[in-house]
């Protein structure tokens, strides 16, 4: 993919093994789409807005991470999620309501209305 290509070019100065250099890049995306999966399936939160700005920090914040601190890949992603998970859990975003709960709600407001 493009992010993946990009953040080659990023580390290819780096002499580091293939196995590191993947793991690596692969939280650059991970950290964001996690945080965010968990916001919105479990904690039920995250509008669009937010989620992009999840995914955007998550990307930032690895890179930061690699930058500027001596710790280690898995750090990189607790991080990287944490930040992400407070990111997209800013906003309540709107669901709608699915079309099988749609018609008991048509019901229950039918029968208020008598």
């Amino acid at each position: 993919s493009t992010f993946a290509i990009i953040f080659a070019v990023v580390a290819a100065g780096e002499e580091e093994g293939i196995i590191p250099f993947a793991l690596g890049v692969m939280t650059y995306a991970y950290a964001g789409l996690l945080a965010v999966f968990v916001c919105v399936l479990l904690l039920d939160r995250g509008s669009g807005a937010t989620i992009i700005a999840a995914l955007f920090t998550g990307a930032v914040t690895v890179h930061l991470m690699r930058e500027f601190s001596g710790t280690s890949i898995g750090w990189w992603m607790v991080v990287a999620f944490s930040a992400s998970l407070g990111v997209c859990a800013l906003q309540k975003g709107k669901r709608p309501i699915p079309e099988s709960q749609q018609r008991g709600f048509e019901l229950v407001m039918a029968e208020e209305v008598k």
